[in-house]
């Protein structure tokens, strides 16, 4: 079930409105052929690998985000609390 070859994530831009400019972007997941992400946690959460999904997921996250064309820009990651329990 968790092929690093499936996710996809696209970063949308934090915006500073003090300074109209952005600071950092935040991850999100986009998967292939599954239209709502939620099922696939749940399907994980029902195979007893919910913590191994986060933590491809949060990797798969900074691999593929472009840190040479935003350097000094925040990445900020979503993650389930019990994979840090």
């Amino acid at each position: 079930m968790i092929d690093k070859q499936q996710f996809e994530h696209v970063y949308q831009p934090l915006w500073d409105l003090f300074n109209w400019s952005i600071f950092g972007y935040e991850s999100l997941l986009r998967v292939n052929g599954i239209n709502n992400v939620e099922h696939l946690f749940q399907k994980a959460r029902e195979e007893g690998c919910l913590y191994e999904l986060d933590r491809v997921l949060l990797e798969s996250s900074i691999f593929q985000f472009p840190f040479l064309e935003n350097k000094g820009r925040l990445l900020f990651l979503n993650s389930y609390f019990a994979t840090f329990a």
